[in-house]
Parts: structure tokens; sequence; C-alpha cells
């Protein structure tokens, strides 16, 4: 089966012009249309009813080329699409994790110890399941129980279709996150935080991190969510604002951390990867405190250079490897089940 570059873009546009003309037709928005063309691509079949002769053939041109190519190359051309789509999506904080940050994300997950095809993985901000699908495509032999939840039923439907199209099973749920969850203790829990307000103060009163007056920062009370989900000894992996420290209600925030977790590292993304130093993000990796889990002998904290400047960014990998031998007795298995 093909798989170059040449045969990628052709299925992409392939894609394209049928999502263009679905949604057109459907007066929809190129999300919905995306999700839609997804189902295609996932059943190789549509519904001709209501459709006009030219969406037809864009249907039928994506169905007839399903069997010529391999499910590698029709993923990786659905990525290319749901990326252009996104960028057109009305909420700015609903963009994509960036593929650099999760691939860096990828190569932290897979130097924790987590038991073969034992572990539990939750994504409270999944949105399209971008990161999340990432994550368990990094560590296929590992994850067995795989949760997404997210506000946003449209992108809940992209991420359906999506998660579809890589075969990988997840149980979704479309709610507010900060609600209460029908979910077990995880292992894993990973997010690309947004960054905002969350408007509803009765909600925000029964979390530890809740502002101190005015609304509270939608990130620190979804963070505060995820470790509650977190079983003892089980890891946070989390997209962070650069200023998450600093902010005015950064005290509150590290008290709350401070009890609950082990705070194993904070990578600062390069600056280059964002619009302004406003938006500057970093990774923080913890693990949540209970009996037999020890702390690091110290946190890894680096500053990733732009991987254009080569022998810098592997210098950084090179730190990243070390610490993870260093601390090889912190990060065994929690005895606690």
């Amino acid at each position: 089966m093909p798989t170059s570059t040449t045969t990628v873009e052709h299925v992409f546009a392939t894609l394209d012009a049928a999502v263009e003309t679905l949604a057109k037709e459907r007066g929809t928005s190129l999300v919905e249309a995306l999700t839609e063309i997804g189902d295609v691509l996932f059943q190789e079949r549509f519904n001709e009813s209501g459709i006009n002769d030219l969406t037809k053939k864009r249907m039928r041109d994506v169905v007839d080329m399903v069997p010529k190519m391999d499910a590698a190359t029709i993923q990786k051309a659905f990525h290319f699409a749901l990326v252009k789509v996104m960028r057109q999506y009305v909420q700015p904080h609903h963009q994509m994790t960036p593929d650099s940050v999760g691939n860096l994300m990828v190569y932290i997950v897979q130097r924790l110890q987590f038991e073969r095809e034992n572990l539990r993985m939750l994504d409270l901000t999944v949105g399209t399941g971008h990161l999340l699908i990432k994550l368990c495509e990094g560590i296929p032999n590992v994850v067995k129980d795989v949760y997404g939840v997210d506000v946003d039923e449209t992108l809940l439907s992209v991420c359906r279709s999506y998660a579809n199209l890589c075969k990988q099973p997840m149980e979704l749920f479309a709610q507010d996150s900060l609600q209460p969850l029908l979910i077990d203790p995880v292992d894993l829990a990973i997010s690309d935080l947004p960054v905002g307000y969350y408007p509803d103060d009765d909600t925000s009163a029964s979390f530890q991190t809740k502002a101190t007056e005015g609304h509270s920062f939608s990130h620190h009370l979804l963070l505060e969510q995820s470790l509650n989900m977190v079983k003892d000894g089980g890891y946070g992996l989390f997209v962070v604002p650069n200023h998450l420290f600093t902010s005015k209600e950064a005290p509150t925030l590290r008290s709350y951390l401070q009890k609950t977790v082990h705070i194993l590292g904070l990578l600062e993304l390069p600056k280059n990867m964002f619009t302004s130093s406003q938006h500057a993000k970093s990774i923080l990796l913890v693990r949540k405190k209970g009996a037999g889990v020890q702390a690091p002998k110290e946190a890894l904290l680096v500053k990733l250079p732009s991987s254009k400047h080569r022998e810098a960014f592997l210098q950084i990998i090179r730190k990243i490897n070390e610490w993870f031998a260093e601390n090889e007795e912190a990060l065994k298995p929690s005895p606690i089940k």
C-alpha cells in the first residue's frame, strides 16, 4: 500500500473537498462536516438522501478511496484535515496541542514505570482527542482503559470519529468536567489545560484551589479535579501556563499541590512556539502522594530550547534521561492499588 507524502496529500485533498462541500450544503461548521466524513471513512458508506449531486460525488470519492489506502495514510490525512478545521474553530482555547508538545509528553510517559496492559488514563479536556490518542499510541502495550471528558459535544463527536479511525477504544463523557464524574480512579491524568476563568462560583466553592474572591481559574480547578481522579501513587501530566506559579492565586494552588503531590518536573517549552510570552506554556509532571510513594531526589526543572538548535536540544534530552535514571527508585510502581 502506498504511504508517500504525495499519497497523504491526495487523501487530504479528497477529504478537504468533501468537508468543504458538505459543510456548505448542510450549513454546518467545518468541524461538524469533518465528523460526518470521519464516520463515512470508518463505515465506508454514506446516506445519499437529502444531498445534491456534487456532495454525493465528493462523498463517493471518499468511500472509493478507503480500500486503496492503508489505515496509517488515512489517519495521517484525517489528522491534517482536523488541524485545518480547528484553526477556524470559534473557540481559541480549544486549539489542538502541537505535535511537538505531544511527542515530548509521549517521551515522558514512556519512561514512567507502568504495568503492562494495566494503565487507566483520563483527559478531562479531551477536545478532539488528539493528545489522548497520541499518548495511547506511544504506549500501546500498557494502556487498558481510556476516558475522555469535554463539555463541547461537537468536539467529542470529532474525538469519537478520530478514535474509531485510529482503532483506539475510549469511553467519552459529554459534561462539565468540574461536575461529579462517574469514573473510577485512574493511573494517569493528562490535559492541555485551557486557561481562563470558571463562571460557576457555586461549583468552584467545593474546590481547594478556588479563588479567594471573584471567579476561580478554570485551569486551577481542572488540575485539582484531574488529581482527584488519580489513584495514590498515580501521575498527572499537564500542559500549563508559565504563570501558573506566579499568578495572584498561585499561593493557594502551591499549598494544595504541596499537600497532594510530589512535583517531579516542570519543563518550560520553547518561547518561539507561542505568539507571545503571555501565552507561553510548560509541561508539569506530578505524582500523587500515598503510602510508599517517594519524592524524587530533586525535581526536573529545564528550559527547552528550540529543536532547531539541535545540540542544545539534545543536551536537554540527555539531562531528562539522566534524571529518570537517577530517580528510578522513586518512580517504581506504587504498592497502593
